[in-house]
């Protein structure tokens, strides 16, 4: 049976967000260096402890793990074109282990 899901995760779902920069004139050389969006998803399962998280960037997914008090971050570099994805979180809890 797959548990993903039936532990309860706090802040689970966000949106990225950025703001453009720079103006500039048209006389470059080549194209603009891809801008990055640098941010930590961080955030606690409740209800079970370490578990194994998955995070969704739209279609990109990025795996890490919570510790034994449920605590989670994972720090991401991702394209500016995902600006605007929603970021969700879901928890997967280890085969045979119990969420009261």
């Amino acid at each position: 049976m797959d548990n993903f899901g039936k532990a309860a995760i706090l802040g689970g779902c966000m949106m990225i967000a950025a703001c453009g920069g720079g103006g500039g004139s048209d006389d470059s050389d080549g194209p603009a260096p891809a801008t990055r969006l640098n941010f930590t998803v961080q955030g606690s399962v409740v209800e079970a402890g370490a578990a194994d998280i998955e995070i969704t960037v739209g279609s990109e997914r990025f795996n890490t793990n919570a510790d034994s008090n449920g605590v989670y971050s994972l720090e991401l570099s991702l394209d500016e074109a995902l600006a605007g994805m929603i970021v969700t979180a879901s928890a997967k809890t280890s085969p045979g282990s119990c969420i009261n």
